[in-house]
């Protein structure tokens, strides 16, 4: 699961990208993502007694379902995307794919993270010094962090080159010059010089249009 370090860089990051954009979903992901930074805080014992318990009150149930209503956020900020883009073929698969791999990665991150804090935990060194836990709390949050965004980047570059490739073979292959099956002879006088047919499949190199008479 996120941390409050993830978390608040996607409170942030969403809150930028959010007003940038005009993106009411990517404010609302801000929105969720503010809460569960506090009730992540919250929940690691660095506020104390009844502050903490107060908070633990407020923003545990919110935090709980933003929990469960943040991908769908995600996904309906792909969609408003989509919907606003000139390219709509292009913008809907970039965040398609972006989005599922983005899913996949912090997945696979998030349980190769929680089997080292267990690890972790079973080590009294480790426990017993807070310079520690709090190191690990960071890199742990950051490492989230740089898979989800590495996670996207990868998926959605990938769907654009697969577009942007498919409709250039495609155009290249409408575009191709046809050659006429045959032409006239005609001569122009002024230049004295005269055109003759051109056959079908012949290259541009075994072409010869004109010649001197």
């Amino acid at each position: 699961m996120p941390n409050g370090i993830s978390c608040a860089y996607f409170a942030a990051r969403n809150h930028i990208y959010g007003k940038k954009e005009d993106n009411p979903f990517k404010k609302g992901i801000a929105g969720v993502q503010a809460v569960r930074t506090v009730d992540s805080v919250a929940k690691t014992g660095v506020l104390k007694g009844s502050v903490a318990t107060s908070i633990n009150s407020i923003f545990n149930t919110a935090a709980s379902f933003g929990r469960k209503i943040v991908y769908p956020l995600i996904i309906g900020s792909g969609v408003y995307n989509t919907v606003k883009s000139d390219d709509k073929v292009r913008t809907g698969s970039s965040q398609a794919l972006g989005i599922s791999t983005m899913y996949v990665f912090e997945q696979v991150t998030e349980n190769l993270l929680n089997k080292m804090s267990s690890l972790f935990n079973n080590n009294s060194r480790f426990t017993n010094n807070k310079f520690l836990k709090g190191l690990w709390y960071f890199v742990k949050g950051m490492t989230f962090v740089g898979a989800s965004l590495s996670g996207y980047n990868v998926g959605s570059k990938a769907a654009e080159t697969f577009v942007d490739e498919y409709r250039a073979s495609k155009s290249s292959s409408h575009n191709k010059e046809k050659i006429p099956t045959a032409v006239n002879a005609t001569t122009i006088n002024d230049d004295k010089k005269t055109i003759f047919p051109i056959e079908e499949g012949l290259n541009e190199s075994q072409i010869f249009s004109e010649m001197d008479l």
